[in-house]
């Protein structure tokens, strides 16, 4: 009925109303009582009111005879974290999300950590419903808004990968200072510590035999032996290799 009245309405069977105008005015007053519909997924809230379907909007809101479009992302209204996915009809979750059910029948969904977001670059769900996390070696651009991302941070501690740090360039790692890929080829990111090699930020500090110990260079000492940061030239120290050797005052 309701597409027999539009027909009329645009004009496709204006002679028809013109010859038989009772016709006419007995569908418009059949379609006010029994609610014809302006389109299709829409559904009647009042006696000549209507909303779109789940999933769906008004083409233009102002003028409902236009019709409704599906909107991928829309919230479903009825049950939580369900959203429009992109084919018309069909339903995905919220990033996070997962059916509870594998055939999805009860449109139940279950928070589950360490899915990918989606719709935000390197980042993925934790342990806490509803709270993200950067993938390692990236840092949040605003750490209260979730929506403005993330950006590699230089320096960053990978979360995995013990003494294994974010390099200069996206994507890239580095070992700690004092350390070593086990696998120079391949770097798949495990270390094995360095005696000998030199540290990254301080001069004139080198690895000890002794994982995480350091040695000062001839001619330096630390003045706090916990801080590696404390090496400081030494006059009169006498150098290790070379007994009549001594550092100068400078």
């Amino acid at each position: 009925m309701s597409h027999f009245f539009t027909r009329i309405i645009s004009g496709h069977f204006c002679n028809v109303a013109a010859r038989f105008p009772m016709i006419l005015l007995a569908i418009c007053f059949s379609c006010v009582i029994s609610g014809c519909a302006p389109c299709d997924n829409v559904t009647r809230i009042g006696l000549t009111e209507w909303k779109p379907n789940p999933g769906y909007a008004w083409v233009n809101p102002a003028n409902t005879g236009m019709g409704v479009v599906w909107v991928p992302g829309a919230k479903d209204g009825v049950h939580p974290h369900v959203i429009a996915a992109t084919k018309e009809g069909k339903w995905t979750v919220e990033p996070g999300y997962q059916w509870a059910s594998a055939k999805n029948d009860s449109y139940e969904v279950v928070w589950t950590p360490g899915l990918q977001h989606g719709g935000i670059n390197h980042i993925f769900s934790a342990e806490i419903e509803n709270q993200w996390v950067p993938d390692p070696g990236y840092v949040w651009v605003d750490q209260d808004d979730v929506y403005k991302g993330v950006h590699w941070q230089e320096g960053t501690l990978h979360t995995k990968f013990p003494h294994v740090l974010a390099a200069p360039k996206e994507g890239v790692w580095r070992p700690d200072s004092g350390f070593k890929w086990v696998n120079e080829i391949d770097k798949d990111l495990t270390v094995v510590w360095a005696p000998g090699s030199r540290h990254r930020v301080y001069a004139h500090v080198s690895a000890a035999e002794q994982e995480n110990s350091w040695n000062a260079d001839p001619g330096y000492r630390f003045s706090d032996q916990t801080n590696v940061a404390s090496v400081v030239w030494a006059p009169q120290m006498p150098h290790p290799d070379f007994s009549n050797v001594r550092a100068a005052a400078r």
